[in-house]
């Protein structure tokens, strides 16, 4: 049997291993965060356009204003930013 060092797949350290497991932790979780943000922006573009698809039909009568920012959006926002709060932080 081998009585070498102990190494991890690649021929790497033990540092070097658990160095590329958390950037590649960071890397996954940055690439998470970016889809839940386009995800986010998808979703506001769609609802402005289709209130914007409602103020430009003049000829109609309308029933009620469309909703331009939703509240339901801005909680979601709100959601999203307290994961980053640290305990005892305050909110700006």
């Amino acid at each position: 049997m081998g009585g070498g060092p102990r190494t991890f797949p690649g021929g790497v350290s033990k540092w070097q291993w658990k160095r590329m497991q958390a950037k590649k932790q960071k890397q996954l979780l940055k690439a998470r965060l970016c889809r839940e943000r386009q995800i986010y922006e998808m979703r506001k573009r769609a609802e402005l356009k289709a209130a914007v698809a409602e103020l430009e039909r003049p000829w109609e009568p309308v029933q009620k204003p469309p909703n331009l920012f939703s509240v339901c959006a801005d909680e979601q926002v709100k959601v999203l930013a307290d994961r980053f709060q640290k305990p005892g932080g305050f909110d700006l």
